[in-house]
């Protein structure tokens, strides 16, 4: 299926962070088809390139900020009412954060990861789902392959993904029961994106191995979406990652993947 085909369903695109890495491929990629008609972007920064932009609507909110997003609802609800068609695919893409030893950089920093990866995606997914109840749609969290693993260095950012991977898996099965609407967790290795740069990395780590650009987390997400999944574990060799893991317990885990962390926090600097 060609990513025309696979957003053809869809009449509205909601995604948050679209300004930038992955959330900017997807909304490219987007912009690049004729459906969805009407996009929505909710992010601090504006997305900067030209095709097709004229079709996006750009809700300036920092996310973080609860009565902010709930201002910004209430102008999307009324867009959504002004649109073409109302079948919904929101893409819960935001996201941060940070190396080193908890906390890293600052507390303030930990929990405005919290407020960001978990809350504010709870929060608008819980505001918009009885819109998609009505009409149908699907709802793609961006989560990572950290979420199935104790990573320290990067504890609280693995544990808001493994919170993210968990809820979108339940919450699918609740969809699926009134068959309207589905949801799809995403779940990449190391991407080429801002997020290293904010976490502390000079490059994105393991590029190459296990690591993808954001337009190929992007051609697999849209994939998985056309194909109903309810979960996308980007790359064979993060599926290998994962399941090496999955065998092992936690706290045999944990030791292991602290190794790894070090180690390639440290190729930074050679």
């Amino acid at each position: 299926m060609t990513t025309e085909e696979i957003l053809e369903p869809y009449d509205i695109l909601i995604i948050t962070g679209g300004s930038s890495g992955i959330g900017r491929a997807f909304l490219r990629a987007a912009l690049s088809t004729k459906t969805p008609k009407s996009i929505a972007n909710l992010s601090r920064s504006t997305a900067e390139f030209k095709e097709g932009i004229h079709r996006c609507q750009h809700f300036p909110v920092d996310l973080t900020d609860r009565d902010l997003l709930l201002q910004n609802f209430y102008k999307i609800r009324e867009w959504i009412a002004a649109s073409e068609g109302k079948r919904i695919l929101l893409i819960n893409n935001s996201g941060y954060g940070a190396y080193g030893a908890f906390p890293a950089g600052d507390l303030e920093t930990e929990l405005g990861m919290l407020d960001l990866n978990i809350r504010a995606l709870v929060h608008l997914t819980g505001l918009l789902k009885p819109l998609l109840l009505e009409h149908g749609g699907a709802v793609m969290n961006i989560a990572s392959i950290a979420g199935f693993l104790p990573a320290p260095f990067m504890s609280t950012y693995a544990a808001t993904k493994s919170f993210v991977l968990h809820w979108g898996l339940a919450l699918n099965q609740e969809l699926m029961e009134g068959g309207q609407a589905f949801c799809l967790t995403v779940c990449p290795g190391p991407t080429e994106s801002a997020f290293f740069e904010r976490a502390g990395f000079k490059v994105s780590p393991l590029k190459g191995v296990g690591g993808h650009t954001a337009e190929q987390v992007v051609a697999m997400s849209l994939k998985a979406l056309g194909k109903r999944k309810s979960l996308l574990i980007c790359g064979w060799v993060n599926w290998l990652v994962i399941g090496m893991g999955s065998l092992l317990p936690k706290r045999w885990v944990a030791p292991v993947a602290l190794k790894v962390i070090k180690s390639l926090r440290l190729s930074q600097f050679q």
